[in-house]
């Protein structure tokens, strides 16, 4: 755990004077579910993830005002987070008690207070009742049209249950309509799901090491530790978004040396790949130029090449896609300077001569660090023909005209090949 995080005051447990604050106007839980509890350990996973969403200014909390909050100055967010296999019916018990608790919510705060900007109730479990399913409808109005012609004959024989649906309805028509209308449904994964996602979220925070799990697990144990501290005293955790981004900083900092391995340097190329190649652009632009048959076969290795790291990359996340994309910004750059240099320093009485020359020039370059590390020559030159497929980049000086107008698409994309297996 990082230096400090644990001493930092805004982590520590707060006992506010009263329930509730201006920025907090809805109500802090006066009792807290202890650590042992069956779903906790799922609930803390989810509030990992959804810390990695917040903005220095926001703030998390985690038995607070709900299950899970985020409060920010755009208002608030309350989950409801089950981790449960059975189907939310009509008359699922969590799904009735989580809107029982908002409606009450609802019945104390001002009709024309909007701080509390959603309500989702985030499950594991299938949606199977016509009630639950209306959250499920993006439109507003919809959703709450739809929830109302199915509410008014339900009941059941629970008390419990019926306890709950009774407060939902004894809200009157402004506030029903104004928390329907606040309500989602959010169909989350298994634990090991939300791991997944959390070293997904790692990459899109360019996290790109090969330990790329240790990380998002560090950072979970950072999370845990400081939300079941909280817990153990007995109130409900809040943690600054400043504070996330810390320690996010700290984690990232501890790894930023490793280096990055590549696995396909020397790779074997059957035949029938270098073939199923010889339609894509990248190679016609080559032969357009008369490359020499060697350098062909060269080329068509490294872009394969490449395309298997790629395929490492999207499968255990170690390169993220800001990292590619300053990547190939930085080979068109070189690109798009030695173009109009060989326009200007070279005779046009061959243009495939000149292609040609290009083309060594920019195979011959050093490469462009990815990350924190120089990438091997098949990675370089495996993007430079990434570039030439899209089409981004050319070799013959008028290859516009002969091939077309550059791609508009965006230049990273997944790999259309999956990385060999051993046999």
């Amino acid at each position: 755990m990082p230096p400090g995080a644990r001493t930092d005051p805004a982590l520590r447990p707060r006992t506010p004077a009263s329930t509730s604050s201006p920025r907090h106007p809805t109500a802090r839980r006066t009792s807290v579910v202890p650590r042992q509890a069956s779903g906790i350990p799922y609930q803390i996973r989810y509030g990992a993830l959804r810390a990695l969403e917040l903005l220095p200014e926001e703030e998390l909390g985690m038995e607070d005002l709900d299950d899970v909050s985020l409060g920010g100055p755009t208002g608030i967010v309350l989950f409801q987070v089950k981790n449960e296999a059975k189907a939310v019916g009509d008359l699922n018990e969590g799904f009735w008690k989580a809107l029982a608790n908002w409606a009450r919510e609802m019945a104390r705060l001002p009709p024309d207070v909007v701080s509390i900007r959603e309500f989702v109730f985030a499950t594991t479990a299938p949606i199977t009742g016509n009630l639950p399913k209306a959250f499920l409808i993006p439109e507003p109005s919809s959703r709450v049209d739809y929830f109302l012609r199915h509410l008014a004959p339900i009941s059941s024989d629970d008390q419990g249950i019926n306890d709950a649906i009774q407060a939902v309805k004894a809200l009157d028509d402004v506030r029903l309509r104004s928390l329907l209308a606040r309500i989602r449904i959010e169909k989350t994964g298994s634990a090991e799901e939300l791991l997944a996602q959390l070293k997904r979220a790692f990459w899109r925070l360019t996290f790109h090491e090969n330990d790329l799990e240790s990380a998002a697990r560090e950072f979970e144990g950072w999370f845990n530790e400081t939300v079941l501290a909280a817990f153990d005293n007995g109130e409900g955790a809040r943690i600054p978004g400043r504070v996330v981004l810390d320690v996010l900083q700290n984690i990232r900092s501890r790894f930023a040396s490793r280096k990055r391995r590549y696995l396909h340097g020397t790779t074997s190329v059957a035949q029938e790949d270098r073939t199923a190649c010889h339609d894509r652009l990248f190679f016609r632009q080559l032969k357009e130029i008369e490359l020499p048959p060697m350098a062909l076969d060269n080329a068509l290795v490294d872009f394969l090449r490449e395309q298997w790291e790629r395929a490492e990359w999207v499968t255990d996340l170690t390169v993220s896609r800001d990292e590619l994309l300053r990547y190939e910004s930085d080979l068109y750059e070189d690109w798009k300077h030695k173009f109009a240099d060989v326009a200007q320093r070279r005779s046009q009485a061959d243009e495939n001569l000149n292609g040609r020359q290009l083309y060594d020039d920019l195979m011959d370059k050093s490469a462009h660090q990815l990350g924190g590390d120089v990438p091997p020559p098949h990675v370089f030159r495996g993007s430079y023909h990434r570039l030439a497929d899209a089409p981004h980049i050319g070799w013959h000086p008028r290859w516009e005209q002969i091939f077309g107008a550059p791609g508009s698409e965006s230049v990273v994309t997944e790999p259309a090949l999956e990385p060999p297996t051993d046999e």
